[in-house]
């Protein structure tokens, strides 16, 4: 049972399972608001479960309505639709393989923030099939397919079949002098067909090369050196299509990323310097890696309407990509230097010491419709997390973060937590304070809840 200061009520009911074949978690939430006289519940449930060969992965998340139904909701937004799926995945070092269904309880109502009002459409995808292999040495390839539909309360939007498939060969050779060359070729064809009739082609297909080599021109203990050569076709007829569900800029371009580009592949033809120090000042447990882009040919086919997200669109051979990091993960710094700028184009850091946890992100975030067209909300997290006393069963914290993605949002909690054997209490109190948009509902006071539970009775 819980109570907070808003003059509600609620009861939890809750289950954690873990065993060596998997786990599960889930809880029954009902809520009664004595304001309105309205009772709301809410039913979650994730679990995994581990095969022989890859993984189950599930989660269920339902309410009978778009309010917030329980105090430990706050990272729902208001009428956000809420994601289920059941998924089968595989993962090593060369295979990733999914086979899932996705779906989602959608919300008519508003208020409704920007991230959600004007963003891509939460397509069903039923089913959605991916598979990649993708080898240091040897054959390449992998495969997309989505189904995407609504099963309720369909957006004013086409509806499609659409697929991506990537053939490729990856080698690697030793070079006179010390060395070393890695070279990827392939190509990508896309293939997608509308079920609805909109102003778009109803069917559509693409055939985009890819080439890929770096050369090591010194590679020993210190110090790895050398360049690198990019180049993806331009194909421009994508940009007279839809976008279903690509809403994120893939800064880092990792081989990870082959398959993600599944509505529009962005065109390369650049040339990267970099260098990398595995052991800085002979520190095993810090690295360093610098990378400069020379694009010979501006970029062309980007997803917003203006290709702000890509920094080489309107700042090229500006760029250079940065990576500090220790080896245990407690810290990490990683980003795009605009130099024209003079600040950060992206950043990425995380430090954790002991109980203290700092974060700051900064990023492109999410791909909204604007009446112009498309433009990427900028995405900014900054969090800190501490311990203020911890003796015995008591604990006491403090977590505060500040959220800025088409809408900024402070949010802050201090926390006295009290675990024994079978005795669980807590007392929070937190503010959700959202600072920009007028229709939204902003906090006047702090809400406080006090949580109650035991075990082995």
């Amino acid at each position: 049972p819980y109570v907070n200061s808003r003059g509600n009520i609620g009861v939890q009911i809750s289950d954690l399972g873990v065993t060596e074949h998997g786990s599960s978690k889930g809880d029954v939430d009902i809520f009664y608001k004595f304001n309105s006289k309205d009772v709301s519940w809410r039913l979650y449930h994730r679990g995994l479960r581990h095969l022989s060969l890859g993984d189950l992965d599930w989660q269920f998340l339902w309410k009978n309505n778009a309010n917030t139904v329980s105090a430990s909701d706050e990272s729902i937004r208001p009428n956000q639709s809420l994601a289920n799926h059941f998924r089968y995945v595989y993962a090593d070092d060369v295979d990733d393989a999914e086979l899932g269904l996705y779906w989602f309880k959608r919300f008519s109502q508003m208020p409704k923030w920007s991230i959600d009002a004007n963003g891509l459409s939460n397509y069903d995808r039923l089913p959605h099939l991916y598979r990649l292999h993708n080898p240091e040495e040897g054959l390449s390839w992998g495969l997309v397919y989505d189904n995407l539909i609504f099963l309720s309360n369909p957006d004013d939007v086409p509806t499609a079949s659409r697929g991506l498939m990537y053939l490729g060969y990856n080698t690697s050779w030793e070079l006179p002098y010390a060395m070393y060359a890695k070279t990827s070729i392939g190509s990508w064809y896309s293939v997608r067909h509308l079920y609805d009739d909109y102003s778009f082609a109803k069917n559509r297909s693409a055939l985009i090369p890819r080439f890929k080599t770096t050369l090591w021109l010194l590679k020993d203990a210190l110090l790895h050196a050398g360049l690198d050569y990019y180049y993806v076709a331009r194909n421009t007829e994508q940009l007279a299509g839809p976008i279903f569900t690509q809403n994120r800029w893939y800064w880092r371009n990792t081989d990870k990323d082959l398959l993600q580009q599944v509505d529009l592949i962005a065109d390369k033809n650049d040339v990267n310097v970099f260098a990398y120090w595995p052991r800085l000042f002979g520190l095993d447990s810090v690295q360093l890696k610098l990378s400069h882009a020379l694009p010979l040919a501006s970029h062309k086919v980007y997803l917003s309407s203006t290709g702000d997200e890509d920094p080489q669109v309107h700042y090229k051979n500006k760029i250079t990509y940065g990576m500090l990091r220790r080896s245990d993960g407690k810290a990490k710094l990683e980003g795009l230097w605009n130099w024209k700028l003079g600040k950060w184009h992206t950043i990425h850091l995380h430090v954790q010491h002991g109980g203290w946890q700092f974060y700051w992100l900064e990023e492109p975030g999410l791909l909204l419709k604007e009446d112009t067209g498309y433009d990427f909300s900028n995405a900014r997290l900054i969090g800190l997390a501490f311990p203020l006393y911890r003796n015995g069963p008591d604990y006491v914290y403090a977590k505060l973060n500040y959220t800025d993605n088409a809408n900024k949002n402070l949010y802050y909690k201090f926390g006295w937590e009290y675990n024994s054997c079978c005795m669980h209490m807590a007392l929070e109190v937190s503010k959700n304070q959202i600072i920009t948009g007028d229709n939204l509902q902003k906090y006047r006071w702090p809400a406080v809840a006090l949580r109650f539970s035991v075990t082995g009775w």
